[in-house]
C-alpha cells in the first residue's frame, strides 16, 4: 500500500508541471493577442468606434459624394483612431497631423497622396485614423452629421491569423467642401 501510494503521488506530480506550463502558455497567449489587438469593439470590425461620439440629438448620415483618396497603413505607427475627420488643405494642416505618429514615413506617404489628390474648388481633403490593430482595412465608410465628417473603417471580412506589430491605417476622403470641417487655425 505504501507502494501505491508513493506511485500516485509521483504520478500527479509528474502532470502538475504540464498543468502550469498550460496555464503560462495560455497566459502569453491571451497577452500577446490583447497587446495587438485592434481598437474596436468587436473581434472583426477595426476600430469602427471611439470615445468621440456626435451630439445624441444629431444622427450621422451617409455621405454619397464622398471619394476616397487614400488608405494608407503603417506599421507601429502609434497615432490616435477618432472617427473624426480633420481638414488637410494645405501642409501645414498636413504636418499637424502627421505629428501624432511615430515614424515619420506615414506622414511623408501622407503628403505625397494629398499632393496627387486632384480636387475640384467644390471639394476639400479630410483625413483621419480609422484602425490601430492587427487588421487592416481596405474600405472606409462616411458620414456626416452635427457639422462634422465621420470616417470609420469598414468591417474585415476575417481577422489574420498572428499579428508581429499593430498597424495604424489613415484614411483620405475628398468631401463637399462645404460639409467639411473648418480649417484649424
Amino acid at each position: 500500500m505504501g507502494c501505491m501510494r508513493l506511485c500516485d503521488n509521483s504520478r500527479r506530480a509528474a502532470r502538475r508541471p504540464f498543468r502550469v506550463s498550460a496555464v503560462a502558455a495560455l497566459a502569453v497567449v491571451s497577452l500577446l493577442a490583447a497587446g495587438c489587438g485592434d481598437s474596436s469593439t468587436s473581434g472583426t470590425t477595426p476600430s469602427s468606434e471611439s470615445t468621440t461620439s456626435t451630439p445624441a440629438e444629431v444622427k450621422p448620415t451617409p455621405l454619397d459624394d464622398a471619394q476616397t483618396v487614400a488608405i494608407l497603413t503603417g506599421p507601429n505607427a502609434g497615432g490616435r483612431v477618432s472617427p473624426v475627420a480633420v481638414r488637410l488643405d494645405d501642409q501645414t494642416q498636413i504636418d499637424r497631423f502627421a505629428a501624432q505618429f511615430a515614424h515619420p514615413s506615414l506622414g511623408k506617404r501622407i503628403a505625397r497622396a494629398a499632393d496627387s489628390a486632384e480636387l475640384g474648388s467644390d471639394r476639400a481633403l479630410v483625413g483621419a485614423v480609422i484602425a490601430f490593430g492587427c487588421g487592416v482595412p481596405t474600405d472606409v465608410r462616411v458620414s456626416a452629421g452635427g457639422g462634422r465628417v465621420m470616417l470609420r473603417a469598414a468591417p474585415l471580412e476575417s481577422s489574420p491569423p498572428e499579428c508581429l506589430l499593430p498597424m495604424t491605417t489613415v484614411a483620405l476622403v475628398s468631401v463637399p467642401a462645404g460639409l467639411a470641417p473648418p480649417s484649424a487655425e
